[in-house]
């Protein structure tokens, strides 16, 4: 399967992309931490929204599916950070509200990333793809890291570097990738 950059899903998914990290930095200069927090969620579910309409083909089981990503993303997130946490990797600052050092922001933000992850991944595994996906977002989420800690609101600790958030990042989308297309491929 060859990918076609000029497709409105491609471009879609670079245009909120970059809507993303526009939100992010200007609003980590507007707003305090906790708003910053919950707009980067209400980003996440924007982004399955519009993914939701941009695929109208999609089946409410495939919605459902989704939601199951979603989830696991959020369980993979959430064992992460309060594992980072614990060992003193890491640390999160400026949540509203947090679950053993996670913060309930960045738990919504994977539920509705995982699940409009799952829609706007093709149906059948393209190698290609795959890799400069893993590739995108394993950059993609050490950079929004790298905003986070810039702004006070996640610091690294002992020997974690952002080089290691870079291959955890690509790690967990390796995870992603591989549940969707080993366990949900028909779906």
């Amino acid at each position: 399967m060859e990918i076609d950059f000029r497709e409105p899903h491609i471009i879609f998914a670079c245009l909120i992309t970059s809507l993303f990290f526009f939100a992010l930095i200007l609003s980590m200069e507007i707003f305090s931490p906790s708003a910053t927090w919950w707009l980067m969620a209400g980003l996440s579910a924007a982004w399955f929204l519009l993914e939701h309409n941009l695929h109208r083909e999609v089946s409410p089981s495939r919605v459902m599916w989704a939601a199951h990503m979603g989830i696991f993303l959020m369980l993979l997130c959430f064992l992460f950070y309060a594992g980072g946490s614990l060992l003193g990797l890491l640390r999160t600052s400026g949540s509203s509200f947090q679950v053993l050092s996670v913060p309930v922001e960045l738990l919504f933000l994977s539920l509705f990333f995982g699940a409009a992850h799952y829609i706007y991944l093709p149906r059948a595994f393209d190698p290609v793809f795959s890799a400069m996906d893993v590739t995108f977002f394993a950059f993609f989420g050490a950079a929004w890291e790298s905003l986070l800690i810039r702004n006070g609101m996640l610091a690294y600790y002992a020997w974690w570097t952002p080089t290691h958030a870079l291959l955890a990042f690509g790690c967990a989308w390796v995870i992603l990738h591989f549940v969707k297309y080993r366990f949900l491929t028909s779906k």
